[in-house]
């Protein structure tokens, strides 16, 4: 009995208990749970009368071999290392005696030491088999040695960049098709490769004559990064030109005879950039921040929201958020991209590849771009007052439900002054008098503000209303 550590014990016990747990497809819900505690409760939720019996002798163990640990004063790697070695008997028991394994789990028998030697047996066993083996599979390396050291051979570097350009080569001359991803990828494996021009001006003809711009976009890109002096450059080039006379066309033929100011204005742009070899359109949100917090109204009114404010059972100011805390240049910036993403998706469309980049971009940074069109983004913020100069309070909520019913009650967890957002969106060419203006205007009376929580949420709301008010106007898909 001396020999069997309590704590030897307890690693069983515990074992023991995980791994009935995971044969009866149970878990704890906590963590923390006593184990005698979880020992018990297992016992009662099982039908296998041997795992019940066995769980209530753990059980009365546990506590034995608990106030056996009282009296030991081990230091805490000890105390690991006995735990350990129940845990690794628990585990050899239920896989060597899965038919009887309970009337071993306690049984005071030194199983690591048989576990240890029917590891050492199995180990022997297994370096005979594979002495066995050794000496069949020295006669078949015998037998595959030449195929091999052909192989390796076949594989040297030089023999494998010969035979994946021939096969790209191949590719173009028989089947008239090469893709620029395909040469992209012989050009990551062999980027010093003599034929590598010549492989991206073949991968530009293909997709020109398959009609497949993005690649044709692609590969020009590629070749001109490259070799902007080289043979085919001109090739590109004159590749380039028809993809932008191609698309002018087709943007022409898609808005047909009657067409707005805003689709003239496009035309012009997009021969500017073609012109002028440029291939970004600038999105510049500036924001006029005009809103007002509590502090900031006359003293009389502030008197009068501070009588009135009651009912909320609220108290001023604190209850009243803020108006102005929350902007930053994210936010400004964050409702230009919807922008971006519209006008990516309406004017690239008739290229059928992304020409034209839409990039937002700070006001500051804006002399950086002087030779880009820009839609420049003008927000207005502003409260939205009555006729008196009282604000119009705007009161968030957020819904509680209760009982079986579905019965509910709504309770306000905020007040708000309500906001008026103003848009003025101009689009410009530099050098050119030729401009679009357009409008929209939205207060947060106008979107469903259910469960918004900050002034960020309301706003950003307001700026796709007024998106969607103006995409009409700059043929944008509506968001």
């Amino acid at each position: 009995m001396e020999k069997f550590n309590p704590y030897r014990m307890i690693g069983r016990i515990s074992c023991t208990f995980r791994i009935l747990m995971q044969r009866y497809n149970l878990s704890l819900r906590y963590s923390n749970v006593d184990l005698k505690e979880a020992i018990d409760a297992l016992a009662t939720r099982i039908t296998g009368s041997i795992d019940i019996a066995l769980l209530k002798k753990m059980s009365i163990a546990f506590d034995q071999y608990a106030k056996q640990t009282e009296s030991l004063n081990l230091e805490p790697q000890q105390i690991r290392y006995e735990t350990a070695i129940g845990e690794r008997e628990a585990q050899f028991i239920f896989q060597e005696y899965s038919y009887n394994y309970a009337d071993r789990i306690l049984a005071l028998t030194d199983f690591e030491q048989e576990r240890i030697q029917l590891a050492n047996e199995r180990a022997e066993q297994q370096r005979a088999k594979n002495r066995k083996r050794l000496r069949i599979g020295a006669i078949i390396l015998g037998v595959i040695a030449c195929f091999v050291i052909g192989k390796i051979i076949y594989n040297l570097p030089y023999f494998a960049e010969k035979r994946a350009y021939a096969a790209l080569e191949k590719r173009f001359n028989e089947e008239g098709r090469l893709s620029i991803w395909d040469v992209q990828r012989f050009i990551d494996d062999y980027p010093d490769n003599e034929h590598i021009e010549e492989l991206i001006i073949n991968s530009a003809r293909s997709a020109n004559k398959m009609g497949i711009t993005k690649n044709l976009l692609r590969a020009i890109d590629e070749y001109l990064e490259r070799y902007p002096e080289g043979q085919y450059a001109d090739e590109c080039r004159q590749y380039y030109d028809q993809i932008w006379t191609d698309g002018i066309k087709s943007y022409r033929s898609s808005v047909g005879f009657h067409r707005s100011d805003y689709e003239d204005f496009v035309i012009e742009m997009l021969n500017y950039m073609h012109t002028n070899s440029l291939d970004t359109v600038l999105v510049v949100p500036h924001i006029i921040n005009n809103l007002k917090d509590f502090s900031d109204y006359p003293e009389d009114i502030q008197r009068k929201l501070s009588n009135g404010i009651y009912l909320y059972g609220l108290t001023i100011p604190g209850s009243i958020r803020s108006a102005k805390k929350f902007f930053n240049k994210y936010d400004f910036n964050q409702w230009g991209f919807d922008y971006e993403y519209g006008l990516d998706e309406s004017i690239n469309k008739p290229f059928n590849a992304s020409m034209i980049i839409f990039n937002v971009i700070e006001p500051d940074s804006v002399d950086a771009h002087s030779a880009e069109p820009a839609l420049h983004l003008y927000y207005s913020l502003s409260n939205l007052d009555y006729a008196d100069g009282s604000p119009n309070l705007l009161s968030v909520w957020e819904e509680i439900t209760y009982g079986d019913s579905g019965s509910s009650y709504k309770r306000g967890v905020g007040i708000f002054f309500s906001i008026k957002m103003e848009l003025t969106a101009e689009f410009i060419i530099p050098g050119s008098e030729h401009r679009i203006i357009a409008t929209g205007s939205c207060t947060t009376n106008d979107v469903d503000i259910e469960k918004m929580q900050s002034y960020g949420q309301m706003c950003t709301a307001c700026a796709k209303k007024c998106y969607n008010m103006m995409k009409s106007h700059f043929g944008l898909p509506a968001r």
